[in-house]
């Protein structure tokens, strides 16, 4: 699974820049990164409803027995 510097590495090679060694770099590549990393990628996920991003709970059990069908709603 790529990390964090690898997608940011990938996208530098798309404009082409050289790559960084983490997001916190001090070079200028590295400082537009940290910036906007976390934002790019929290708009991304709220974008859509990505299935690895859905998060999920246990649900305690309905009074008087009722089992859903399917899941619930």
């Amino acid at each position: 699974m790529a990390g964090e510097v690898d997608l940011v590495n990938a996208a530098l090679r798309k404009v082409g820049h050289k790559a960084i060694s983490a997001v916190s770099d001090t070079t200028p590549a590295g400082a537009i990164a940290s910036d906007v990393l976390a934002f790019e990628r929290d708009d991304l996920l709220r974008s859509y409803t990505w299935n690895f991003a859905v998060a999920r709970s246990d649900l305690a059990p309905l009074a008087g027995g009722n089992v859903p069908v399917f899941e619930f709603d």
